[in-house]
């Protein structure tokens, strides 16, 4: 199955003469024969009439780019020169004050390969413009800062979160609140880095600023986690340690936290002048906005992502009505089209793993050839009206459905 998740694309400059020629037609060709699915093929260049049609005969390029390779390279050589970027106003904290590092360009890089996610968001916008902070927010960093930064000591944190919680999104804005004063370091479920690189590059931190380092680490690979714990006893770390869990914590140890789901009264007041805000001159949103707040106040239970989709939709009914009207399930027959059938399938990997899938497994089920380079852009509006696409770190070309909530729904009504 995974030879068939990925297509290469080969860009071939091709060459004047016809020895040369010939070799480009071969090396293609063998990589045709050996790779499955088989290559997609890009050649820059004027081909003469007949090499042109051998080549066609060949090897059957995707896309023919017709210019000068002289053209091509000089355009290349002036518009893609050394990429500038700005210098980041952050520095390390240090335990003397002087944010003094040896850390350069080179070494924060190979943190970035160690699976650190890109932060600008945060920088460009604060956390404020996309995130309304939990009620345990506070609570935890305080934990954390009182507990452990300040008396240099090592600790670990650990927080249970109920599917589409948004545990990822806490861990990061714990980070945030503690970076001014600590190093802090994300590592990601989509890194690649060994567990030592990754151990070897918290040491690095430690030894350069002599800090307790927060480490944010999601719990869905526990044997990893572990590895780097194991190498890190010398250091004084911080774990922040993700776990999602199905059913209510209750009893919680010591530096233990659980995030529900649902929003509590105060988070409901506090997220709903923001959302009211997005509807512009919308006053039918704002009272539904309104309203969504006002239930929760009386106990009724409404998740995060109700409020976004008031905003999203043209008129909101609950996510049940919501997912009724794109899912189109024949209640009688329970037969699935393929539309349906990709959203169970997707439904059940968020539901039961809160993982993605690579677009490319679909293209069958809609007729495509294994061979043929399936997007997320080939998907249907009904599919994407509930997924989004994703592309960051090591995972490509992949879609998941956007919201846990949405993913147990479209099961309940195709099962």
């Amino acid at each position: 199955m995974l030879d068939t998740v990925s297509v290469l694309t080969v860009v071939a400059c091709w060459p004047d003469d016809r020895a040369t020629d010939l070799k480009f037609q071969k090396i293609i060709s063998a990589l045709n024969e050996s790779i499955s699915p088989v290559p997609k093929v890009i050649v820059i260049g004027i081909l003469p009439a007949e090499h042109q049609k051998l080549v066609d005969d060949t090897i059957s390029p995707d896309y023919y780019v017709k210019e000068k390779l002289d053209d091509v390279f000089h355009d290349l050589s002036t518009n893609l020169g050394p990429q500038q970027h700005k210098a980041s106003k952050y520095r390390l904290p240090t335990d003397d004050g002087t944010n003094e590092t040896l850390i350069n360009n080179t070494s924060a890089a190979s943190f970035r390969e160690s699976g650190t996610l890109s932060w600008q968001s945060y920088y460009t916008n604060g956390p404020e413009h996309f995130y309304v902070a939990r009620d345990l927010l506070p609570t935890i960093v305080n934990d954390i800062k009182s507990n452990f930064i300040d008396t240099l000591n090592q600790g670990f944190v650990k927080i249970f979160h109920a599917p589409g919680s948004g545990g990822t999104t806490i861990g990061q804005y714990i980070l945030w609140n503690l970076h001014e004063i600590t190093p802090c370091v994300q590592i990601r479920t989509d890194s690649l880095a060994k567990p030592r690189q990754i151990a070897e590059n918290i040491s690095v931190l430690y030894k350069e600023t002599h800090s307790p380092i927060v480490v944010l680490f999601d719990g869905s690979d526990k044997n990893k986690f572990e590895q780097i714990q194991q190498q890190l006893h010398h250091v004084i770390v911080v774990f922040i340690y993700l776990e999602r869990v199905s059913e209510t914590k209750i009893n919680l140890d010591k530096h233990e936290y659980f995030l529900q789901g649902t929003l509590s009264k105060k988070e409901a007041r506090r997220i709903g002048p923001k959302f009211i805000r997005c509807c512009h001159d919308n006053v039918k949103k704002k009272d539904q906005i309104q309203k969504l707040v006002e239930e929760v106040e009386k106990g009724v239970n409404h998740h995060l992502v109700e409020f976004g989709l008031v905003i999203h939709l043209q008129e909101f009914t609950g996510v049940a009505n919501y997912v009724a009207e794109y899912l189109k399930v024949d209640i009688k027959s329970k037969e699935l089209n393929t539309n349906q059938r990709v959203l169970g399938y997707l439904s059940l990997v968020q539901f039961y793993g809160q993982g993605t899938m690579p677009c490319q497994m679909f293209g069958t089920l809609f007729g495509k050839s294994a061979y043929y380079k399936f997007t997320y852009d080939k998907f249907p509006a009904s599919i994407k009206e509930f997924t989004v696409p994703v592309e960051s770190g090591f995972v490509q070309n992949s879609v998941r459905i956007c919201h846990f909530l949405i993913a147990r729904e479209i099961l309940d009504q195709i099962l």
